[in-house]
């Protein structure tokens, strides 16, 4: 490589020329210092934004099983619109101990948590053909409107500062959750001066999911049991009470499907389960009928084509540092 010199002078006389010094270059050495400064930097920015996460803390994990007071899923009557169920995901984690209560490990340690996820199992008994859906949600405040006006608690209260291990609601159309809207996670249709679910049949079973901000979270879970012929005599239940209900055989099918979130939330205060900012989470569990005998039984006999026998939650989640 070329070397540059200058001239130097004193007093007007030439003495002798001067190696100029390089300006703006950067020697191998130097430059292998500024790498691992910079990688070093990384990694640590990398180890602070772990320890920001929380996914090195402890896992906690509520269960908890629903109790319906009726858990019949019929074939005809305005019970069988009844197909919902509203299921509580963020309501559901206990908050911090407040004075007098005990520990337990299942309590968040802080406001700022982390949902891993949600499993649900559930088992049905069917005598006809059943479908179920199941999504999880946030839902918008014109559908939370809605849906505060269905009853669910959970037992003991979570909202009050005890650990859940029951929760109690009932199952009602899809309309009274409010989920017929623009809002909603179902994809809808206008139809004269309303709107109705983009779904073939009318169903939640069959509809599409929107794409908007209300839109699930993760993939929905659809899913078929029962079916064929399983009726005999008295079938229709016309004489119960003298001859039997008259099915040939009772089916049993079970649901084992986890919905992961990923997802933080901060709630308002240390004893208390209300949101922040964010939405609350919850799972919607949908099981309906389609068949189409119920069209010629009488719609004040309601006929039963499924039973649910138990619904399990359990919902995973880990405290978030501040």
């Amino acid at each position: 490589m070329a070397k540059t010199w200058t001239k130097r002078s004193s007093s007007g006389k030439t003495t002798g020329w001067k190696k100029r010094k390089a300006t703006g270059r950067v020697t191998k050495k130097s430059s292998s210092k500024v790498g691992a400064t910079k990688l070093r930097a990384v990694v640590a920015q990398e180890v602070r934004n772990e320890l920001r996460s929380g996914d090195q803390n402890d896992r906690k994990k509520v269960t908890m099983t629903l109790l319906l007071p009726d858990a019949g899923v019929y074939l005809n009557g305005k019970e069988a619109q009844n197909s919902c169920i509203r299921i509580p995901v963020t309501g559901a984690i206990p908050s911090q101990a407040g004075a007098g209560q005990g520990p337990d490990e299942r309590r968040r340690g802080s406001n700022k948590i982390k949902v891993t996820g949600v499993n649900l199992r559930a088992s049905f008994s069917t005598a006809d053909e059943i479908r179920v859906a199941i999504l999880a949600y946030e839902p918008h405040q014109t559908v939370q409107a809605r849906l505060d006006g269905v009853p669910m608690v959970t037992q003991p209260s979570a909202a009050s500062g005890y650990v859940p291990e029951k929760f109690e609601t009932k199952m009602v159309s899809v309309k009274a959750l409010g989920l017929v809207s623009k809002h909603g996670p179902l994809m809808v249709k206008k139809e004269g001066k309303d709107i109705a679910l983009d779904s073939v049949d009318g169903s939640l079973f069959e509809c599409r999911v929107a794409k908007h901000a209300g839109r699930p979270i993760g993939p929905v879970f659809r899913k078929k049991f029962g079916g064929g012929l399983q009726r005999t005599l008295n079938w229709d239940q016309s004489a119960a009470s003298g001859v039997g209900m008259g099915y040939t055989a009772w089916k049993t099918h079970m649901v084992n499907e986890f919905f992961p979130l990923n997802k933080t939330y901060t709630y308002m205060y240390e004893t208390i389960n209300e949101q922040q900012f964010e939405r609350s989470a919850e799972l919607l569990l949908s099981v309906d009928c389609p068949s189409l005998e119920g069209l010629n039984l009488p719609t004040q006999s309601p006929v039963g084509a499924a039973k649910i026998r138990a619904v399990i939650v359990d919902v995973y989640y880990h405290d978030v540092p501040k």
